[in-house]
């Protein structure tokens, strides 16, 4: 089965360690340009700022427990848990600047004389940051013993022959990887309402040709549902959005019954526009201004099912505060 959507993902950091200096000095030039990076040659002060990291990101937040525990550990006991989630919350971090400094991934040579990269990495243990280790030949079977015992997530061997692409990928599938972790806890207690379409299989492939088709870089979950808002490299917004029958028959009553102007009516009736609200904002606004918030939907039907979805291009009439927001570009051209 296809792994699912984390609830957010942006660009975020990846930190090398090895002694050697010039070994590191090489590797920054075959890095991908899009690549923000971190590298250290000392691995107990590369350790020390992993260890201090506090991530910017506001998914614990997203969930409240309904009972009185001051925090909510996430394990398997919890994951069936009474769990609300504040889904609004997660969208702000769009608004942290400092967001793309987050260390999800740390690339770490195995042979270093202070500290080896397996000492390194068991001292990593409980952080949810991806390990990926560089080995040599003498090294291999070391690695993998600690990926069986889950001590690395990856290892890659220096002398690989396609040593700097497969680097690349190991990178950007831990990276992945390092947000779908942090987005577990929310994901689970999502799946379990009624309507959620987060695992579907056809919902999945349409997100994915949106976020290639528009070169997409940072998304965001903005309802149960599975809508998204989205940035792209040069920080443009658009949004992709999706509704289930029950809820656009649901909307279309409340139109009819507020007296909605007829076109509002006729579009939801018809099923050629569906709504989408961010936030409180416009889920405030009277159904005599619904006519900003519709956009043509098109559909399709997986499982017995019937959705509907759209990609809007413009979002001017929603409550963001786009001079706020730094877009990756902007945020490597400052480096």
């Amino acid at each position: 089965m296809e792994k699912l959507l984390p609830v957010c993902y942006f660009p975020s950091t990846a930190m090398f360690v090895d002694d050697r200096q010039h070994f590191l000095t090489g590797l920054a030039l075959s890095l991908p340009r899009q690549l923000n990076y971190e590298m250290y040659t000392d691995p107990l002060k590369a350790l020390n700022l992993l260890q201090g990291q506090k991530s910017v990101l506001t998914l614990h937040e997203a969930l409240s427990s309904l009972s009185e525990q001051p925090e909510l550990e996430f394990d398997e006991k919890h994951a069936h848990s009474t769990v609300e989630v504040d889904i609004s919350r997660i969208y702000q971090t769009i608004y942290v600047n400092d967001r793309f400094k987050e260390v999800s991934v740390v690339v770490i040579d195995y042979a270093m004389p202070e500290m080896n990269g397996l000492e390194f990495c068991r001292e990593l243990e409980g952080l949810p940051i991806k390990k990926l280790m560089m080995t040599g030949e003498a090294s291999d079977d070391l690695a993998v013993s600690a990926f069986n015992e889950g001590v690395i997530d990856q290892f890659i061997r220096k002398r690989d022959p396609d040593f700097s692409n497969s680097l690349h990928q190991k990178i950007d599938d831990l990276q992945h990887a390092y947000f779908q972790d942090l987005s577990h806890p929310i994901m689970a207690n999502l799946l379990a309402k009624k309507g959620s379409c987060l695992n579907n299989a056809r919902y999945m492939e349409l997100f994915h040709q949106v976020c290639m088709d528009r070169d997409i870089k940072e998304y965001y979950l903005v309802n149960e549902k599975g809508s998204y808002l989205m940035l792209n490299f040069e920080g443009r917004f658009s949004a992709f959005i999706i509704e289930d029958e029950p809820s656009v028959q649901g909307y279309e009553h409340i139109a009819v019954d507020n007296d909605a102007p007829a076109d509002v009516q006729q579009a939801l009736k018809a099923r050629r526009k569906i709504p989408f609200f961010l936030g409180e904002t416009e889920m405030d606004q009277p159904v005599e201004k619904w006519n900003h918030y519709l956009h043509a939907a098109s559909t399709f039907e997986s499982e017995g099912k019937k959705y509907y979805y759209a990609v809007i291009e413009n979002l001017s009439d929603y409550d963001i505060k786009f001079d706020e927001v730094v877009s990756y570009r902007r945020y490597l051209d400052s480096m």
